[in-house]
């Protein structure tokens, strides 16, 4: 009978029959047997194979040869000792014995036994088809069980899980040596299968068995993990784990099984321990998902620290993963105060495309914390507002983004953009329209600077139409009323310097005492009205005598006087700016006309004593030549023309013989230098100085026509012009002439040269502003030169100087801080670059802010480098050659805190938002670098698995 048809049988019918079978028996014992035969079998009842096995050796060699039954029985029991012995011999005696008698009673039996002898040598395809001879029926209730179990097994092996099932299932039931066993592998058949509440339903059977013991808790685990029933591990695993798992590599993965359960049910502080005893314990590194798991549950259990490790460890791939980790790295790291890092991996989350949620929350947030931190290399803050604004219109916070996009216009000064931004802001409240008043204006004094005032107007209005700071409504109405004044439209002008000088906070502005008087003055003059005008000016002398404007105002109302024809009042004013301010700039001129009021009156020894100072004083000026013809016209007046010839043979310049010689063509030249026609101006000044190489104008000729040359961009030619003007005794052009040589040169790179000039500048200068430019010019040179200790020494000359422009202020402060720098002088060099940065947020003070971090990174005080960069993201956000130089460097501070992270992050930002190639190269190479050193380490960490 087969195995099939016992098994449909079913096993019940197999118990009702089995006593019947019992004669088959092992033990059988014969009626009339021969006493030796009879005493091997009682020891092998007694289990003595070894004596049994010699009776029956002793009985076979004295059986007669025709005694065959016997010595057939004998042959099957000695094989049986053989096998129960472990003697090799007894498959072979066991296969002789079928192979001889195939049809004796105990040939079930010899194949039984056969088959065993192969499953106990692991020969499992030999087992099936030795145990596939054998009639279960034949068997006893204790080999059918083992006959079951040890086919079934062999069916496992043999690669045959449906007949291993089969041949299971009726002992799974039955008590008996195997029932644990047979009930083990076919839990195991039904999890390999998939089948798992039966597998589960059978593990828990033998659960408490000793041999499958601490197998059997992983694979509960695995089941329930799999049915997701997280409650049924949470209940069962820590015990598990504790008391029944022994095996290091089980309690590993149950470990896993365990923590990942707790992490499902959300219970994130529990599930730590077992998730990090895992990442511990396990033979493999573990992989991204475990990583994520253990950061995801570390964040939500509020370990911050501890997520950001493992959350950097995922994020070198492009995936849904990386987007996730990025996304909560960001909150980690501003849960830890990093706001710089939560700013790079929104940054990063923002760029994957998996999640579209977590791309528009990162990217919105990526824009606040930028504004916020008013940090951002490369502006992509702005182009990440303005993306945000386009791809989620319909979002709630639109409006929001719309205010944080104006903060980073007004940031950068695009005030126009900052405009446009808020007129599409849908509501609008009190600090957005108090941010539109700012903005306008501010919008307006740009396009004034750039002389465009109907546009300058406009902005204006716009912002006098939100009137939410006084002052700034004050500054305003100040600048419309200059705005009516450069186009010409005094009336309108003067009426908003009325407004303003009356409008709440315009009294405490720097402009105030200026358009208290000289503004509106100005605009007075300009209606015509010349007595309010000469009212307004004398209220500036009497309110601030020591002003910068009181000569101004001095020689203003004097010069109204002489239009108002008040030749009195004229001469007295014109007087008094003489006597109070002989050093003005108006003091040749006010001399000058006090003499031609009195040659007007006929007062001409009056005339001559003031027009004779003119012209031997200030010989060679326009003035003295001036005075002198008025000198020959009172001569001339008073009949005294010997008189004004003998006055004339001591005026160099004022010989009649050459004058009358030269003066026409060089009067046809100046006149066309006085209208501006520098073309023909500069060939009729040629030929007078070939005609007249010595002529009474041959050094106005040369100036002049150096002059001119300049307005042509002839730059050498008008250098040649100047040197001429250089190597004459000192004039009134000596000065310009030093100054504009000197600053050919310098423009041409000869600063030799330059410097020479400037140096004479400075010993030849009467007027302190040319000895502000001299010092300005030795100090440029000197640098240039590499002379950096006059450079700096020229740096303070210039800073002692008064009335310095802010950009000669700040050039001095730039070039002290190189040129200490140079010879280091760090000390100097740090405060001078300070000054900088507070004298200018350009080119200069970005350079500046990147010299004190890089001073500050020399002398390994990084946490203060890192603390400048940053400060100079925020403060030149348009500087972005500087900016990446100062991330490269921040990049260098972060390899050697350790954070390779970080440094990777940032040189790849680089990388991908700095426009050129020179720093792109260079942090490409340093992130090679840095990618190099880990795949070396990473290859003298990885442990070889264990077989």
């Amino acid at each position: 009978m087969s195995i099939k048809s016992l098994i449909n049988i079913g096993f019940i019918n197999i118990l009702v029959f089995i006593p019947v079978l019992l004669f088959a028996q092992q033990t059988i014992i014969y009626d009339d047997p021969g006493a030796s035969f009879k005493t091997a079998l009682d020891l092998i009842e007694k289990k003595q194979f070894g004596a049994a096995q010699e009776k029956f050796h002793e009985l076979m060699s004295k059986l007669p040869a025709g005694e065959s039954v016997m010595r057939l029985e004998a042959q099957y029991f000695d094989a049986l000792c053989d096998f129960k012995l472990d003697h090799p011999q007894a498959k072979e005696k066991f296969t002789k014995f079928i192979e001889n008698c195939p049809d004796h009673s105990r040939i079930n039996l010899a194949y039984f036994n056969l088959g065993l002898i192969n499953y106990n040598n692991r020969r499992y395809r030999y087992a099936i088809e030795t145990f596939e001879h054998v009639d279960p029926y034949l068997l006893n209730p204790d080999q059918l069980n083992e006959y079951l179990y040890k086919l079934g097994y062999s069916y496992l092996k043999n690669d045959n899980p449906e007949k291993a099932k089969q041949v299971l299932i009726p002992i799974l039931n039955t008590p008996s040596d195997y029932q644990n066993a047979a009930n083990y592998y076919f839990a195991y058949l039904a999890y390999v299968e998939e089948d798992y509440a039966t597998a589960l339903k059978h593990f828990e059977k033998v659960k408490g068995d000793k041999e499958f013991g601490d197998e059997i808790p992983i694979y509960l685990l695995q089941i329930n993990y799999i049915n997701k029933d997280f409650d049924e591990i949470i209940r069962i695993g820590p015990g598990l784990i504790e008391d029944k798992i022994k095996d290091k590599k089980k309690k590993s993965e149950a470990a896993k099984i365990v923590g990942e359960a707790f992490y499902e049910k959300d219970q994130f502080a529990l599930a730590l321990p077992y998730l990090g005893q895992y990442a511990k314990t396990s033979r493999r590194s573990i992989g991204r998902g475990q990583n994520y798991q253990l950061g995801y549950a570390n964040y939500k259990a509020g370990n911050y620290d501890g997520a950001i490790k493992y959350f950097e460890k995922i994020v070198s791939k492009k995936d849904q993963l990386s987007q996730n980790a990025y996304y909560h790295l960001a909150d980690c790291y501003l849960n830890t105060g990093q706001k710089q890092f939560a700013q790079n991996a929104f940054y990063s989350a923002y760029q994957m495309d998996f999640d579209d949620d977590i791309k528009e929350d990162a990217l919105f947030n990526y824009a606040k914390l930028t504004f916020e931190l008013a940090y951002d290399p490369f502006n992509q803050s702005m182009v990440a507002l303005k993306q945000y604004i386009a791809d989620y219109p319909g979002s709630d916070r639109l409006d929001e983004a719309y205010a944080y996009l104006i903060n980073l216009f007004y940031s950068t000064k695009d005030y126009q953009a900052s405009i446009d931004a808020i007129e599409n802001i849908r509501v609008k409240n009190k600090d957005l329209r108090t941010a539109y008043q700012k903005i306008t204006f501010m919008r307006g004094a740009q396009l004034f600077n750039a002389n465009r005032y109907a546009e300058a107007m406009e902005n204006f209005r716009k912002s006098l139409g939100n009137n939410y700071n006084p002052k700034l409504t004050a500054e305003t109405k100040f600048w419309m009323g200059e705005t009516h004044y450069r186009l010409g439209e005094y009336r309108k002008a003067i009426d908003y310097y009325d407004n303003f000088m009356v409008t709440p906070g315009a009294y405490g502005l720097e402009m105030y005492p200026m358009t208290k008087y000289n503004q509106m003055a100005l605009s007075e003059g300009a209606l015509g009205d010349n007595d309010k005008k000469i009212s307004t000016l004398k209220k500036i002398i009497e309110t601030s005598p020591h002003s910068a404007y009181s000569d101004d105002a001095y020689f203003e109302i004097a010069s109204t006087y002489l239009i108002l024809n008040d030749n009195r009042d004229a001469l007295s004013w014109f007087g008094k700016l003489i006597s109070t301010f002989p050093n003005s700039s108006y003091l040749l001129k006010s001399i000058q006309k006090k003499g031609l009021i009195h040659y007007n009156n006929n007062e001409y020894q009056k005339a001559l004593t003031a027009l004779k100072k003119v012209v031997e004083d200030y010989p060679g000026t326009d003035e003295s030549k001036e005075s002198l013809l008025t000198i020959r016209n009172i001569y001339m007046d008073k009949n005294q023309v010997d008189d004004y010839y003998a006055y004339t043979e001591n005026i160099p310049f004022a010989n009649i013989t050459v004058s009358e010689q030269d003066s026409i063509t060089y009067m046809a030249a100046e006149n066309f230098y006085m209208d501006n026609k520098c073309g023909p101006a500069t060939q009729s000044f040629g030929n007078y100085i070939n005609k007249f190489p010595k002529g009474a104008f041959i050094l106005n000729a040369n100036y002049y026509k150096a002059e001119c040359e300049i307005r042509l961009g002839n730059a050498d030619s008008a250098l040649t012009g100047y040197n001429f003007v250089i190597s004459c005794p000192k004039s009134r052009f000596t000065e310009n002439a030093l100054m504009r040589a000197g600053e050919i040169n310098f423009n041409d790179g000869d600063f030799v040269a330059a410097l020479e000039n400037f140096n004479r500048l400075e010993a030849n200068a009467d007027y302190r502003e040319n000895l502000t430019t001299a010092f300005e010019g030795q100090m440029e040179c000197n640098y240039r030169l590499g002379q950096y200790r006059q450079s700096i020494d020229a740096s303070r000359k210039l800073l002692s100087r008064e009335k310095l422009t802010n950009d000669q202020i700040l050039a001095a402060h730039y070039i002290l801080a190189k040129s200490a720098l140079a010879i280091d002088s760090m000390g100097v060099a740090a405060r001078e670059f300070e000054r900088t940065i507070e004298l200018t947020g350009g080119e200069r003070g970005a350079e500046a802010k990147y010299m004190l971090a890089s001073i500050q990174f020399t002398q390994k005080n990084y946490i203060k480098a890192e603390e400048m960069i940053f400060e100079l993201a925020n403060e030149f956000p348009a500087h972005e050659y500087w900016k990446a130089k100062g991330f490269i460097m921040l990049a260098d501070i972060y390899g050697i805190n350790g954070n390779t992270f970080q440094a990777k992050q940032t040189l790849q930002s680089i990388i991908e938002n700095y426009p050129g190639d020179d720093l792109r190269e260079i942090a490409g190479q340093k992130l090679n670098t840095i990618l190099r050193q880990e795949q070396m380490e990473e290859a003298n960490d990885t442990i070889p698995e264990k077989e």
